[in-house]
């Protein structure tokens, strides 16, 4: 509406923009908390039992575990993570320039998390996605799959975001700067310091510890 007037009113068809005084609705986002790690191992486990206890399938299962490993290690975005190129890992190095942000991501990974990577490696070059769906239709997928999942394991309010903030904790805990970690983080943007960004981010995590 307020686009709409404004164009009215920048066309000469009303005198006034009366949609100035209407204010944008105010949208309050919970903050999210870092898995324990008692969850992440929680979690891990239930990738084996994955998705019903009397009907594993290990095909799911493997793919699942991976991606764990990747999110917890890296900090990704779901929508990074599942239509992660094998192009973007090399010698144990991921480096990605991230959709929503194009900030150049350079992460170390450790073997618990890249050997898992290569077993499910697809022949179209992607771990987690065929490559041939639209990258929504993808991440809805995984979504899904780690709703049952979080069930699986008995994790109460599992959210793939959690992983975000469980990598940022875990660096927080390991004495990384903020700076450091805002650019890990690839959450920077050009109106606000890498400092501000990462803490108002971790900050009910940090409470939290």
């Amino acid at each position: 509406m307020r686009t709409f007037f404004r164009f009215a009113h920048d066309s000469g068809w009303v005198p006034k923009n009366k949609a100035l005084a209407i204010k944008p609705p105010k949208v309050d986002q919970p903050p999210t908390l870092p898995f324990t790690r008692d969850e992440v191992k929680r979690v891990l486990k239930a990738c084996s039992v994955y998705p019903h206890e009397d009907r594993p399938s290990p095909t799911w299962g493997n793919r699942l575990k991976a991606l764990v490993l990747l999110l917890r290690y890296s900090g990704l975005r779901a929508s990074d993570a599942v239509t992660l190129s094998s192009t973007k890992v090399k010698d144990d190095v991921l480096t990605l320039r991230t959709e929503k942000t194009g900030t150049e991501v350079q992460v170390a990974l450790p073997r618990e998390c890249t050997a898992p990577l290569e077993a499910v490696l697809a022949p179209s070059g992607y771990y987690f996605w065929s490559g041939l769906s639209t990258k929504k239709a993808c991440v809805g997928d995984y979504q899904r799959a780690f709703k049952k999942l979080f069930t699986l394991a008995g994790v109460k309010n599992g959210h793939m975001h959690r992983w975000r903030d469980t990598f940022t904790v875990e660096l927080l805990l390991a004495g990384t700067s903020n700076r450091r970690m805002s650019l890990r983080c690839s959450d920077t943007r050009r109106s606000e310091s890498p400092n501000k960004v990462t803490v108002r981010g971790s900050s009910p995590a940090v409470t939290a510890l």
